[in-house]
């Protein structure tokens, strides 16, 4: 058996009397833990799949999805911030609205509270209500923006009640605010 040095680790030739065959051997990293321990298990409409054994889970070299493609939160994200709705983000990208609607709620589950340190401002403090499939289901959104820059110090999202509105404006005047501005 010799091995040809420019296809070490992908190739190997196996030479047997006058005949000579050769196998190459794909190095493909999972996309999940990113270990090098995959082998080739079956084909799904044509598409060579690929098994990990280190956490055993199934994955493609490439996907021809739009959904799939890493890009797809980002767009989703900033069509969002422009105010375009569901219907209108799915028609634009190209994929389902059921996908859009899962990945906004994966995206919103990544939403944290933004860190403010800045002290001494002026802070209004506002809400909104919105409905949640049937007009009779609504809920509040609540949050505190710093006046200036009216970047968002912290929000809360749920039923308007005491218990709920007191950690925003706790907030608030635990952080040597000038003025505290309500808005109706």
């Amino acid at each position: 058996m010799k091995v040809h040095k420019s296809l070490l680790n992908k190739a190997f030739i196996f030479l047997r009397g006058s005949n000579w065959r050769l196998i190459i051997f794909v190095v493909m990293n999972c996309k999940n833990c990113n270990k090098c321990n995959c082998i080739k298990r079956g084909k799904r409409n044509g598409i060579q799949r690929y098994f990990c054994k280190s956490c055993n889970s199934y994955f493609q070299e490439a996907y021809s999805y739009i959904a799939y493609q890493e890009t797809t939160n980002t767009l989703i994200k900033s069509m969002l911030k422009e105010g375009c709705g569901v219907l209108s983000i799915s028609r634009i990208i190209g994929i389902s609205k059921n996908t859009v609607l899962s990945r906004m709620l994966k995206i919103s589950n990544q939403i944290k509270a933004p860190y403010f340190n800045k002290l001494g401002c002026k802070f209004e403090i506002d809400e909104l209500w919105t409905y949640i499939k049937q007009k009779d289901n609504f809920t509040w959104i609540t949050y505190v923006i710093e006046r200036e820059t009216k970047q968002v110090i912290d929000f809360f999202v749920g039923s308007k009640s005491k218990e709920n509105i007191r950690p925003l404006i706790h907030k608030v005047l635990c952080s040597n605010l000038i003025k505290f501005i309500q808005i109706d």
